[in-house]
This record gives C-alpha cells, structure tokens and sequence, in this order.
C-alpha cells in the first residue's frame, strides 16, 4: 500500500522538492495501492507531514478506499490515472505532477485563483516557508508545452476548460508573485477584472551594446515588468 499526495498538498510537497532541490522521478504505480489511511501517512511522510497545509489530501482509486479522519482528506479519481500524471518521493509516497496538481484544482478555485496559480508554476520563484512575503528562485514547475502535452486526448474531463482557460492568459517566465499579479491584471479580460491587454515577453534577455556595458558590468539584462512601472 501507498499514499499519493493532491491537491494543495501536493502543491506544497512539489515546492518543497523544488526549494530542497530533490529528486523525484516520474512513475506509473499501481492506482489501486493507492490508500488514505492515516497511520500509514503519518509513518510513510515522516516529517514531511509537519510542513504540509491540514487536513493532508490524499489520492485514492475508488470510494471504497476513502478514509475519514481528522487531519487525512481523501479524493476520488475516476478512471486510469493520466500520463505522466504522478511522481515519485520514495517507494511508498507519490505526489501528483504539476501538471496533474493545476488540474486537480482547476475544478475547485476561482479563474482567477488558478492563474495566479498556474503563473507561479510557469514562473522562477517560490514561497518560502514561514515567510509570508519571502520567496527564492527555482526552475518553474512545468511550461505551458508541457501542460498542452499532458491535456492533449484527455476528453471531457472536469475542470480542464478552466485549465486551459488559465493557460490562454497566463505568461511564463515570472521572476515574483507581484510581477504575476501584474501580467494577469493587464491581461485577463474584463469579466475577470483585466485590461485584456496582449500578453509580454517576460524577463526577456537584452543584449548590451559595448558602450552600455561600460555603465553596466554584464553583457545582457533581464527586463522585468515591474521595472516598467
């Protein structure tokens, strides 16, 4: 038996892998392993478990294996589990891809919610913990070619018109959670309370002419939005 953290679970768990800089390696377990006991969580988390939001969500294969417990929620995913869909930690806990995880919440936030969301997956930075505006840089999460390949032949499955929703308004390549909340105030419509302005290059490279790099010590900058304001 084995757990597989979702949601905002696995939203924290994946941040931290990324902040730890950890390995974890795609992988294809067996769906019906998958359990929300919370023994079992508790001993197999080890101190994961401590920094993750409560109650823990876990993944489970059928209503028939979902737990009640104060701190363990459990959901249900219906059918086979999508390529490419879940990673692993170690042999007994697995987490939900990003991929996987911005779908999981597609359903259950806000539009708008769910961009800033996506914006930080596609993005260089990451919250730290602790730190309410604190934050670190990272490789993003995923790309939007990623996710357009992990969405392609899944059919009519709920919440992923809001994903792809997200993915028409939302730019990669944010370098901090104010510099996402501007692209998206610019550029999401207006029923979403955005200018519906065309999407920009973010942080893009600029090369320095030699008589630039005699006022500046680096042959390229990165043009950030918030530099614009």
């Amino acid at each position: 038996m084995s757990i597989c953290l979702c949601n905002l679970s696995a939203d924290t768990a994946l941040e931290l892998v990324a902040q730890k800089k950890l390995e974890v390696t795609p992988a294809s377990p067996d769906f019906s392993s998958f359990v929300a006991d919370p023994e079992l969580a508790k001993d197999a988390l080890g101190s994961l478990a401590d920094m993750l939001p409560k109650p823990i969500e876990l993944l489970v294969g059928s209503a028939g294996r979902r737990r009640s417990a104060v701190d363990i929620v459990s959901h249900v995913w219906q059918g086979s589990l999508p390529k490419n869909g879940i990673l692993a930690l170690d042999e007994e806990v697995y987490v939900s891809s990003p991929e996987f995880t911005l779908l999981q919440q597609s359903s259950v936030v806000h539009q708008a919610s769910l961009c800033q969301m996506l914006g930080r997956y596609l993005g260089t930075w990451t919250p730290m913990p602790n730190e309410p505006y604190g934050q670190d840089e990272r490789a993003p999460l995923t790309t939007l070619e990623s996710l357009q390949e992990f969405l392609t032949g899944m059919g009519r499955i709920r919440g992923i018109g809001n994903l792809r929703l997200a993915m028409a308004y939302t730019c990669e390549g944010a370098a901090s959670a104010p510099e996402t909340t501007l692209q998206l105030a610019l550029c999401l419509p207006p029923e979403l309370h955005g200018l519906n302005l065309a999407q920009p290059t973010m942080n893009y490279k600029v090369d320095l002419s030699a008589k630039a790099q005699r006022l500046c010590p680096h042959q390229s900058i990165r043009i950030s939005m918030l530099d614009l304001l």
